[in-house]
């Protein structure tokens, strides 16, 4: 076996993810490599191939605006295989104390590899460039190059924060940070206190949150092992990213309220509303049969109070059914933004969600729309260069398609949530105001100052300072620490 095995087959996989003609997705690069590679690499080389692939993809820009400024040397070679190695070697010298800061494998094994393909000349001018290179003065150009974005996310960025560089630069900065595994404790059965101290007697240590009282962050510089953990399989606690726990709790249910998901997808907002209900009637819909059977299979599995109902509604029947019409929810990456082929929407089967609601309206409804999914694009390091940007367009009139049939199954005095998990302007602030204007006469906003039981956090007040007006809360990886959530809020009145 080569002596550059792991090597040798980390360049096939970053040639095979930078592909110009048929680029593939970084994940399922991945597991074709490691599986290549199945009896022959130990833990550390698996977690090396992952690392530097994943991060030399997710910052291919960047490197390449390092090579352009590489003083050329006339023993050069022009060689594919050898530019993926300069790419890697990139990665490896400047790059990856920032994107993995808690990476341990030395760069040696890497360096004396691509010293095979790069001579001593080419490598100090690359060390050079520490000093020499200048980034773009033009501020798309400069978020392109220097955090490493297609046109269209620099854009985005911008239009986020179009007055402070400052904050542009910090949200940027943020996507090309992993993001840390989150858990939200199950209150009924333990304490996040006691959750903590049991997990870091099985390895895994957790800090507290501050926006919900059940969430813990993980610390450390490992991702932890959590399938097999055994407060895991008994059910003390569920990975759900702290923005997402704060969607459930926006909507405020409680024990004996009638509690519809419009958009429940793989039911991880559904197990937190269970929870908060302890007894009542939840109904679980969705148009994708395959996503709200994994709700159903999860929450069959949780250890839930007999004294709470819970129904599954499926609007897709026959020819109804649409492939991939979804978008993303709440810490999962947007498939359909991957292509611009526009859903169908599908209107919800009104016959059946009656006759699961037992002919009642509902005292909440949440609308945890099909979206772009930019909030979790720190998730998915190779998901920027595989999204068509032309995609973003279809998700508004779908949300305000879903939003207009989901607010007639409000009771009067009832309340409906609405949130995505994005930072696009067109699905967050946009949708909340065509909203207001659209159903003024019967919603009224809920402001934020009644969504909590106590004070509103600190953190909050940033993005959303008049508590007593605004009704919505803008969650960002930069400020909160958790992936972009929006969430607004609106109360029935007739």
């Amino acid at each position: 076996m080569s002596k550059w095995f792991w090597q040798n087959i980390l360049v096939d996989a970053l040639t095979a993810v930078l592909s110009t003609a048929c680029a593939e997705p970084a994940e399922r690069v991945l597991k074709r490599t490691l599986r290549r590679g199945q009896s022959i690499l130990n833990n550390t080389e698996r977690v090396t191939i992952a690392r530097m692939l994943f991060g030399a993809s997710c910052l291919r820009r960047r490197i390449e605006y390092r090579l352009q400024h590489v003083r050329r040397t006339t023993s050069e070679v022009a060689d594919a295989d050898v530019h993926i190695v300069k790419v890697l070697t990139v990665y490896k010298i400047f790059e990856e104390c920032v994107y993995f800061p808690h990476a341990t494998e030395p760069a040696s094994s890497w360096l004396e590899f691509a010293s095979v393909f790069l001579d001593d000349s080419w490598m100090e001018c690359l060390r050079e460039t520490k000093h020499t290179l200048i980034w773009p003065t033009d501020r798309i150009a400069f978020l392109e190059a220097f955090f490493s974005f297609p046109d269209w996310l620099a854009r985005a960025v911008i239009e986020v924060y179009p007055s402070s560089e400052v904050l542009q630069n910090s949200l940027a900065a943020s996507m090309n940070h992993p993001a840390r595994p989150m858990f939200r404790t199950n209150l009924k059965k333990i304490s996040r206190l006691d959750l903590a101290e049991s997990l870091a007697k099985t390895g895994i240590h957790c800090e507290p949150t501050v926006l919900s009282e059940s969430s813990l962050r993980v610390t450390g510089q490992e991702k932890p092992e959590i399938r097999n953990n055994p407060l895991y399989r008994t059910g003390l606690f569920e990975v759900q990213d702290e923005g997402s726990q704060l969607v459930s709790l926006a909507t405020g249910a409680g024990p004996g309220m009638t509690v519809l998901d419009m958009c429940c997808g793989r039911g991880g907002k559904a197990l937190h509303l269970a929870d908060m209900m302890g007894r009542g009637l939840l109904v679980c819909h969705d148009v994708d049969e395959v996503t709200l059977s994994q709700a159903k299979s999860r929450i069959k599995k949780a250890d839930l109070s007999s004294d709470l109902t819970v129904r599954f509604v499926c609007s897709t029947v026959g020819e109804r059914s649409a492939p991939s019409s979804n978008g993303g929810r709440g810490g999962d990456v947007a498939k359909a933004s991957l292509n611009a082929a526009k859903p169908a929407f599908l209107p919800p089967d009104f016959a059946a969600l009656s006759c699961a609601l037992e002919e009642n309206l509902a005292d909440v409804v949440l609308v945890d729309a099909p979206c772009s999914s930019l909030g979790t694009l720190r998730r998915g390091p190779n998901v920027r260069w595989e999204i068509n940007p032309e995609s973003l367009s279809i998700f508004p009139g779908l949300q305000q398609n879903i939003l207009t049939h989901a607010c007639k199954l409000v009771k009067i005095g009832g309340v409906l949530v609405y949130a995505t998990c994005t930072f696009n302007k067109e699905e967050c602030g946009n949708i909340r105001e065509w909203f207001q204007t659209q159903y003024c006469s019967s919603f009224i906003p809920v402001p934020l100052a009644s969504w909590f039981s106590g004070d509103v956090p600190q953190c909050l007040l940033e993005s959303s300072p008049n508590v007593n007006e605004n009704n919505f809360i803008q969650l960002a990886p930069s400020t909160h620490d958790t992936d972009a959530f929006f969430i607004a809020k609106w109360k029935r009145t007739k």
